[in-house]
């Protein structure tokens, strides 16, 4: 609903919340409004409402041709009966009335009748309208409380409970118009308004026949409705395609220049010009139709600023926030589970996830992904249809209530358009049952395209599913890259072959929980867009067939088979004579000694790729290599006059061994400790010296970095 922030209470001192100190502004013309505004101290409008659309049927002619339309204006909504099958008599339960809405609920009936919305059931038989003692279906009424009542300002809402007929309906369904399709009509600094259609329902008649379907009783008499009622499947529909003509004829008029209709709120521009005229003329263009409008709800000033449908629309920044008293409301309810917990009640977790979801527009993708730990926490509960028993909260689920309980009020507005910044990385990735691996395919010229990234995945990762691998396989990478480039103000997309990922994306993460009930693909996801905000860039993500991202397969599957490590009791060892060493030269992140490595292939915690890249001097240097690369190993050595923990096959006949034992190196080794065979432990099943195991001893050296005078 729109709301306006003051209102009175009769028609003839309307306060419409329009600025005084404009001379311009004329109100004597809202006069012909002849309604009376009840600020929702009352259920409905003290005029009548019935007929009305028939009474101004040329307008409707000539704003449509729609069949539909108008035979539901000449002769009333027919019920859609599946199969045309009428349903059995019914009598309902009881009303559902507390005690103290009573007088609320008489006095809304008494409004009900005067407007022309229902009759008593003796005076629809004397109209000819039905025969018998009683309606065919009578079912309860119950009166509840608006979602827009708060404990200072009690709105109630009279409902019919209709589920017995709405049985035997056909579903037709339909769409409504989407504000976040209609911010994208308006320009910076448009001029807003709000008109809202009183009772709305109860504009449109329903065939007569069809009105002994819809009975109810109070207070010993019965009565049916003459129109649409709330509670009945069918109303909706109806009332959204009738309300769809005005807002169509209201588009070709040229009185608007955006406009948005969600059943009985309409919310429009006139563009960036201040014109009361033209507001004047939008009023009367509904009044001509026979819409009853509710002048406390009418917002007429024109304005940047605007309420409605729940958020608050701003053209002058051109971007959605949420109103105080939604605020308010979502803060209460976490409240309200939080003085329960760790056992409060589904229904109000239940009610906690509604406020934030239904607030996605002004909160952006957090209000899914700050969420799924609570819908999760009520999983059981929902799927029994159980929501008044209690359940277990998680820790996940308490950290995501008390994040919105302490950073709701802080969180930025969201723009009405959010347009998708270039492009400037393509990072392709893929996963394997082993590795992850990635490729740059696109770069400014920061990195060459075609640089990898690689990690192996750990043992209780293997075990994941192909979805969760592939997202920590797109976490890495991009992981990767922000350590490698200034992403600030950039685009990265994401390439991969993974389809469900595409729609993790764009919906903010997936209720698909492991055992131990956490939400790792959400919480991956999450790591992502987090670090992507740390670093001020933009991430995307876009599905391609498998063979167009070859490259990156072919790299998550790539098999080192100089994968081996030394033993921990031999490495300990070596730790405790001669460590702690500075860096491992030739590592990654499953068998690094130490927390800065080089590595093949780049991943998120190798300090750099290509260990002959770097310069080894002023470092201890620990070098475990592909036993190939010993003598470009000890080149490279000497290059830096490096210090180093060396470990070498007893390989007796290769010529760096003789290298090792010559006079040239005498100098710089200090140390020789042997160790005995198999020291080696396989790091994959595909290592150089298969399943037997490495059976030649090792030699680690001690090297020294040495003055030129001793060389």
């Amino acid at each position: 609903m729109a709301t306006v922030t003051s209102s009175s209470s009769s028609s003839s001192t309307l306060d419409l919340n329009l600025e005084p100190a404009d001379p311009s502004w004329d109100l004597s013309w809202l006069d012909d409004i002849s309604v009376s505004d009840n600020d929702g101290d009352v259920a409905q409008l003290g005029t009548r409402i019935a007929g009305r659309l028939l009474a101004h049927r040329p307008a409707w002619v000539r704003a449509t041709r729609d069949p539909f339309i108008l035979r539901v204006l000449d002769h009333g909504a027919e019920l859609p009966l599946r199969g045309g099958v009428w349903p059995d008599r019914h009598i309902g339960a009881s009303n559902c009335i507390p005690a103290a809405y009573l007088p609320w609920a008489r006095h809304a009936i008494r409004e009900l009748v005067t407007q022309g919305a229902v009759s008593t059931w003796s005076d629809t038989v004397a109209r000819g309208h039905g025969r018998g003692a009683r309606p065919h279906c009578v079912m309860p009424l119950i009166v509840a409380e608006k979602p827009s009542s708060t404990a200072t300002n009690l709105k109630l809402r009279l409902i019919h409970d209709c589920r017995y007929i709405n049985g035997f309906l056909n579903k037709i369904p339909f769409s409504m118009e989407r504000l976040k399709d209609f911010v994208k009509q308006l320009r910076p600094r448009d001029r807003l308004f709000a008109i809202d259609i009183s009772s709305a329902y109860h504009h449109v008649m329903i065939a007569p026949r069809f009105r002994t379907l819809l009975g109810f009783t109070f207070e010993g008499v019965d009565y049916v409705y003459d129109t649409l009622c709330f509670g009945l499947s069918f109303s909706a529909y109806v009332f959204c395609r009738i309300a769809a003509v005005t807002a169509d004829a209201l588009r070709t008029s040229g009185l608007v220049t955006a406009l948005i209709n969600y059943c009985d709120d309409f919310i429009g521009s006139i563009g960036p010009v201040l014109n009361p005229a033209r507001m004047r003329a939008i009023v009367e263009f509904f009044l001509s139709f026979g819409w009853v409008l509710q002048p406390s709800k009418l917002v007429l000033t024109l304005g940047h600023t605007l309420d409605g449908l729940g958020f608050t629309l701003n053209t002058a920044r051109m971007e959605y926030s949420i109103p105080a008293r939604r605020q308010a409301k979502l803060l209460h309810a976490v409240d309200a589970v939080l003085s329960a917990w760790p056992r409060p009640r589904a229904r109000a977790v239940c009610r906690v996830v509604g406020h934030i979801l239904s607030c996605e527009l002004a909160l952006g993708l957090i209000a899914r992904l700050r969420s799924r730990y609570l819908i999760l926490s009520t999983k059981a509960a929902a799927t029994a249809q159980r929501y008044n028993d209690r359940i277990v909260g998680s820790d996940k689920a308490l950290a995501e209530l008390l994040l919105w309980k302490h950073d709701l009020r802080s969180m930025p507005p969201q723009p009405f358009v959010r347009h998708r910044r270039p492009i400037s990385y393509v990072l392709a990735s893929d996963a394997s049952d082993h590795a992850l691996g990635a490729l740059i395919r696109q770069s400014p010229g920061t990195l060459p395209t075609g640089y990898k990234f690689y990690r192996r995945l750990e043992p209780h990762e293997r075990t994941w599913s192909s979805c969760l691998r592939e997202m920590t396989g797109y976490a890495h990478g991009f992981a990767c890259l922000s350590r490698r480039v200034d992403l600030r103000d950039s685009g990265v997309e994401i390439l991969g072959d993974h389809q469900a990922c595409e729609v993790i994306f764009a919906h903010g993460g997936s209720q698909r929980a492991e055992e131990n009930g956490d939400l790792l693909i959400t919480e991956r996801l999450i790591e992502i867009l987090t670090l992507a905000n740390h670093v001020g860039c933009e991430v995307t993500f876009r599905w391609v067939r498998r063979d167009l991202i070859q490259d990156a397969d072919d790299l998550s599957k790539d098999i080192d088979r100089m994968d081996f490590s030394l033993a921990p009791h031999l490495l300990a060892t070596l730790r405790a004579h001669w460590g702690p060493w500075d860096i491992d030269r030739f590592a990654h992140d499953h068998n690094a000694t130490c927390a800065r490595f080089n590595s093949k292939f780049d991943s998120v915690n190798t300090e750099a790729v290509d260990a002959f890249s770097q310069c080894w001097s002023g470092l201890l240097n620990f070098v475990l290599p592909d036993f190939n690369q010993l003598d470009r190993i000890l080149d490279h050595i000497e290059r830096d006059n490096a210090a180093a923990i060396l470990i070498v096959p007893a390989w007796h006949r290769q010529a760096w061994w003789h290298r090792l034992c010559s006079g040239a190196w005498t100098p710089r080794i200090l140390e020789w400790r042997q160790f005995p065979p198999f020291s080696l432990v396989a790091n994959n099943d595909h290592v150089f010296y298969g399943d037997g195991g490495f059976n030649s001893a090792l030699w680690a050296l001690r090297i020294r970095s040495v003055p030129d005078s001793c060389l």
